[in-house]
């Protein structure tokens, strides 16, 4: 028996195909503000820079001497500069020499530029086709799932009723 039209699926060419042309290339980030995140983000991804970072920004004036951080955070003095090196490689620290000691402030510009691009990323721009992530509609199946879920809706990487 012959196969006709009818008998053959739609291709994501064809006119039934009820995306929308794929913006994604014109919606890409800049290569470098994606390499200055990731600088950011990997400087905190030891906890120990994290809670470096949280104590000078939390200090009188946003400014701590690194006389006083090593007893702190109960790590030695070099393991202390190796730390603070990463975070003013990031931009998130300025150091500033005073005699014999240095001083470290937070730089609130890459702070905010961080907590900006977390905050654009929480909430998902709609599909092309106009429906919000996770979400199945009309015309897709449950292999069609938007970004960052899986089967049913359930967002991956969590457990359903936690």
């Amino acid at each position: 028996m012959a196969q006709t039209d009818d008998d053959v699926a739609p291709s994501p060419a064809s006119p039934a195909h009820t995306c929308a042309p794929d913006t994604h290339a014109q919606q890409l980030m800049p290569a470098e503000r994606a390499a200055g995140l990731a600088a950011v983000f990997k400087a905190l991804a030891d906890p120990t820079r994290v809670r470096l970072l949280a104590l000078i920004t939390a200090a009188p004036q946003g400014t701590a001497c690194a006389c006083h951080l090593p007893e702190a955070l109960g790590i030695s003095q070099p393991t202390l500069s190796h730390h603070l090196k990463r975070l003013v490689e990031a931009g998130m620290l300025a150091r500033e020499q005073r005699g014999r000691w240095a001083h470290y402030t937070a730089r609130p510009v890459a702070l905010a530029a961080a907590r900006s691009f977390l905050l654009e990323e929480a909430v998902p721009p709609p599909h092309p086709c106009g429906h919000l992530p996770g979400h199945l509609h009309h015309g897709h199946t449950a292999g069609h799932l938007h970004h960052g879920h899986g089967p049913e809706g359930v967002r991956l990487g969590h457990r359903p009723g936690v």
